[in-house]
């Protein structure tokens, strides 16, 4: 798994970034999750929910699930918060994980920061950052940069140097191409139960081995007709049978002599019979 931070202050835009940036990263392909550090007094449970009322009970672990999601919700209770790299391996397999949060950890970041918020920046301390997003010029030992379009540019630490990344200057567009250079899709392939699929990707085209429905069926609902019987101008044929989706029809008596043969009016999905060449729409008189 590729591992790529996001960090800056509190009010900096970090979420706003990455909920902007997820939807490209996944539109190309990418299974993208998150690890995100929160306060300490987080809570992701409601109070007088059962899950709520089992942990106050003194559960250690809590795990919700459905048929759309599952959350595992582990209490602490006085223990030391697990390190970076630990929380890490707790995620399933992916493409790219996105860290908000973590400023000091040991993986290669983005600095996102804004002059109101009147806070230092943090690349100057920190090798690990290898760009900064900000809304105005940076006040930055980086190279100054060229001229170019106004709170959308990005510079580059010193540290980057000998990556991709050796301009002094790159774009919200040019960023993003650096980035999913360097995530790679997932090679592994696991058989999984079909109800446990839900949010997967498919290794490969999944095609059924019968014919569903088992049948030539009708795609409409309307009458099938003999084309031979509608061939003149105002032809009226009166209704034979009401056949329903999923229903064969009763045999047809033969027509006499120069006879038109009877309309039978179906739903869609029923069985298609061998001796009507015509099916036309139900607005038919």
């Amino acid at each position: 798994m590729r591992v790529f931070g996001f960090a800056g202050w509190s009010g900096s835009g970090k979420t706003t970034l990455i909920e902007a940036l997820i939807p490209r990263f996944v539109g190309s392909g990418l299974r993208v999750s998150l690890i995100k550090h929160a306060h300490h007094t987080f809570d992701v449970d409601q109070p007088g929910k059962d899950s709520w009322r089992h942990r106050q009970a003194g559960a250690s672990e809590i795990l919700v699930t459905s048929s759309r999601r599952w959350v595992l919700m582990h209490e602490l209770r006085g223990a030391p918060e697990p390190p970076f790299e630990e929380q890490l391996k707790r995620l399933s397999p992916c493409d790219l994980v996105l860290v908000e949060g973590f400023k000091f950890a040991p993986i290669p970041k983005l600095e996102v920061w804004r002059a109101a918020t009147g806070e230092p920046l943090l690349h100057p301390n920190d090798p690990y950052i290898i760009a900064v997003a900000s809304d105005s010029r940076v006040p930055t030992a980086l190279p100054r940069p060229r001229p170019q379009r106004p709170r959308r540019h990005l510079r580059l630490h010193p540290e980057t140097a000998g990556t991709r990344m050796t301009k002094g200057l790159l774009s919200v567009d040019e960023a993003l191409e650096v980035l999913l250079a360097g995530a790679r899709p997932v090679a592994e392939v696991e058989e999984v139960p079909t109800l446990a699929a839900c949010g997967r990707v498919l290794a490969r085209d999944q095609v059924s081995g019968m014919d569903v429905p088992p049948m030539d069926n009708s795609a409409m609902d309307g009458y099938a007709v003999r084309c031979a019987d509608v061939a003149a101008p105002q032809t009226r044929l009166a209704v034979a049978q009401r056949i329903a989706a999923g229903s064969v029809g009763a045999p047809l008596a033969p027509a006499p002599p120069r006879a038109s043969s009877p309309a039978r009016r179906f739903r869609p999905g029923r069985m298609r019979s061998s001796c009507r060449s015509s099916v036309r729409p139900r607005a038919m008189r």
